[in-house]
């Protein structure tokens, strides 16, 4: 396992993923996935995905993602 200084300059992608919520002990559910690629310092192909899961996002996860339950709809 590399880290630190032996990672650098290495072509990476950083994934980010949004919730219903912010708990799967109360059935909170990944509702988007997102990932972009990096390489020498520059960010290169993204990809992003909407879920509807079925379950209604919490007042509390949209403050924080913004997604809406219209727009997993809309998917």
């Amino acid at each position: 396992m590399m880290c630190g200084r032996e990672a650098e300059g290495l072509p990476m992608v950083i994934i980010d993923i949004e919730t219903t919520g912010l708990s799967r002990l109360c059935g909170h559910r990944v509702i988007e996935l997102g990932a972009v690629r990096l390489e020498g310092g520059e960010m290169g192909e993204e990809f992003n995905c909407l879920i509807d899961c079925g379950h209604r996002i919490s007042k509390r996860a949209h403050r924080v993602h913004g997604v809406t339950d219209e727009m997993l709809r809309a998917n």
